[in-house]
């Protein structure tokens, strides 16, 4: 039960060069991405059993569209506000459906807020509308698998790879 696992939004395309142009201070940062859930470790011999269920929950959903404004903090992280009913309950279901099947970490808050880090100071982010098309889940930090909102289907790591997600 080593690995940790983190399930995820990245930005991508033009979307994503402009977030980055506008929140980071080089390309050594991570890609700009949503975190569902907490990060969490599987109970053993059950990794396949969780794949399913967050496949089986993306499935038949639609993309999701979400406002990025504004800038919070937790402490010294700062951070751009992810604004979406839809989002926050799409989180909370899913981690209701993961829980018995694997560990979570710690929560940080007693409420969770849905955000984008920053790596750059700025004032304020400008409201910018965006949609969650790709659901991307990651063991150790790689591409385990991610599922595709628009094409309702799920995707390798190698083929999510060739379709962008390029740095983890």
């Amino acid at each position: 039960m080593s690995e940790r696992y983190f399930v995820e939004s990245w930005f991508r395309g033009k979307e994503a060069e402009a977030f980055r142009s506008t929140t980071r201070e080089s390309d050594s940062e991570p890609h700009p991405h949503v975190t569902f859930d907490r990060p969490f470790k599987i109970i053993e011999g059950r990794e396949e059993l969780v794949k399913q269920k967050i496949v089986d929950y993306c499935r038949g959903k639609e993309p999701i569209k979400f406002i990025l404004e504004g800038k919070g903090n937790f402490g010294d992280i700062e951070y751009v506000p992810v604004i979406s009913n839809e989002l926050q309950e799409f989180d909370r279901g899913l981690e209701e459906l993961l829980e018995g099947d694997v560990v979570f970490e710690e929560k940080l808050n007693s409420e969770k807020i849905l955000h984008v880090r920053l790596y750059k100071n700025i004032d304020s982010f400008p409201r910018t509308e965006s949609t969650m098309t790709r659901l991307v889940c990651l063991r150790d930090k790689k591409i385990w698998f991610s599922y595709d909102f628009v094409e309702q289907q799920i995707l390798t790591r190698e083929e999510s790879l060739k379709l962008g997600y390029t740095n983890k």
